[in-house]
């Protein structure tokens, strides 16, 4: 696969999930943003606030591997080839509408906002400026090795992964809980407008 036209292509679900948000996410109320379906699930705030945590933990990671690749004059190639490891996590988390049988985690505690308390305007606002972030990071990236350059997210691990297969999971992580977040609205007994 040619690297431009990866790019090109997260470049485009990312510009597609910020429209997404802001049609069908930010003009809802209050009550729709809290309702939830089971009381230890997530409802929407929450699990936008999930993506937030996530973004908060690799983004910087990314953008220090990033930096630090053109640093060293690393030069981008033309093509990219998917890492076995990077293809094994983006399918596990697929949950699109052809692929009904993904599979579910544990979110670990410090990503889990559960029944914590959250602001729409400031949990909408830092997701929203975290796709813009995230927007820019996939710019950046054009100008360095997508199959090179590796990304190493917790200190001491020895598992690291391509900055491309990276930055396909950020995409495929952040668009399963949009949808997560739009099958909430689509429930039956989703409250349609305050006091519904």
């Amino acid at each position: 696969m040619r690297c431009q036209d990866l790019i090109d292509k997260l470049k485009q679900e990312n510009q597609d999930l910020i429209t997404q948000v802001e049609e069908q996410l930010r003009p809802m109320d209050a009550k729709q943003w809290a309702w939830r379906v089971k009381s230890n699930g997530w409802n929407a705030l929450e699990t936008m606030e999930h993506l937030n945590r996530m973004f908060d933990r690799a983004f910087p990671k990314i953008n220090l591997t990033i930096d630090k690749a053109l640093e060293e004059g690393h030069s981008p190639t033309e093509t990219y080839q998917v890492g076995w490891i990077g293809e094994v996590a983006v399918q596990l988390i697929d949950n699109s509408e052809e692929r009904k049988n993904y599979l579910k985690f544990k979110t670990p505690t410090s990503f889990n906002p559960l029944d914590q308390p959250l602001e729409v305007e400031k949990v909408l606002g830092a997701f929203l400026a975290q796709l813009q972030e995230y927007d820019r990071m996939l710019e950046r990236s054009r100008l360095v090795p997508l199959g090179k350059v590796r990304v190493r997210f917790t200190s001491g691990s020895f598992v690291r992964f391509r900055l491309g297969d990276t930055l396909r999971f950020i995409s495929a992580h952040t668009s399963r809980h949009v949808l997560q977040i739009k099958r909430l609205l689509n429930h039956e007994q989703f409250p349609k407008s305050i006091g519904a």
